[in-house]
């Protein structure tokens, strides 16, 4: 019977070993050099674990390659983001200054923290009452949208009900028919009119705006538009149901109008 020579068994042995080594990139030089004083048989085992080692070299140059390039995406995106919404909040802040250079009400700028309740309906605001902020003053953004009112003032922060809150009940009328006021709520359904003679044609896209009837709020802050009109059969009222100009999930900076007006 043929026994295989001990030193074969042996050089398959360093083989194995030094190929795991190889693979885990640690002992290359090592494995050169003691590939010198290796026995034929040992050295065509190392010959072979040695070629192996550029082409898991070459791989692992490609997967560090494509992480750096992976990198380098990511950073261009995440740039190109932070500069449009610096754009966008440039253009939210220049709104509420056009707004205080025509109207001249006292504005404060406060940016938009973050929400306060599940329903997305109430804000938390970086600015309180050392900046003049009472409960009941309008939330406006651009050139006077209005969408919501500040509900409780505190040190350094302001909590605002937007317009989509229960809590909401404005008087708001239409500057397409002069005269004519309602009320503005907001029940589950969303934001609904109440209290429309229903001897006006309202229709949809009709404009929205406060009355001015509340004096802590001036008149003719945009609203929204109608969105669909119901008449009732047993009384001589219509409902209507609004449509908000701005979508509360869009808010990042606000304005806050003081109660008292400038000269």
């Amino acid at each position: 019977m043929f026994h295989p020579p001990k030193r074969l068994f042996l050089g398959i042995a360093i083989g194995i070993v030094f190929i795991i080594l190889i693979l885990t990139r640690a002992a290359y030089p090592l494995a050169v050099g003691v590939g010198k004083i290796l026995t034929p048989v040992q050295k065509k085992f190392y010959e072979a674990s040695l070629e192996v080692f550029p082409s898991f070299q070459e791989k692992n140059l490609l997967v560090a390659q494509r992480d750096m390039l992976l990198d380098q995406l990511t950073a261009s995106v995440e740039r190109e983001r932070q500069a449009a919404m610096c754009l966008e909040e440039s253009a939210a802040l220049q709104g509420l200054l056009n707004y205080k250079k025509v109207y001249r009400y006292p504005v404060i700028a406060a940016q938009v923290i973050g929400f306060a309740n599940a329903e997305s309906t109430r804000i938390l605001l970086d600015r309180g009452q050392e900046s003049g902020i009472q409960s009941g003053d309008p939330v406006i953004v651009g050139e006077g949208i209005m969408v919501g009112r500040v509900i409780r003032a505190l040190s350094g922060r302001s909590l605002a009900a937007l317009l989509p809150d229960p809590s909401t009940s404005l008087a708001v009328n239409f500057p397409d028919f002069p005269g004519i006021e309602a009320i503005l709520e907001s029940p589950a359904s969303g934001l609904r009119l109440d209290l429309i003679p229903s001897t006006i044609p309202l229709t949809p896209q009709t404009l929205v705006v406060t009355s001015g009837i509340d004096t802590r709020i001036p008149r003719n802050l945009i609203i929204g538009r109608v969105r669909d009109v119901q008449v009732r059969r047993s009384a001589p009222w219509l409902d209507a149901t609004v449509e908000p100009v701005v979508s509360p999930t869009s808010l990042s900076f606000v304005a806050v109008l003081l109660h008292e007006r400038t000269e």
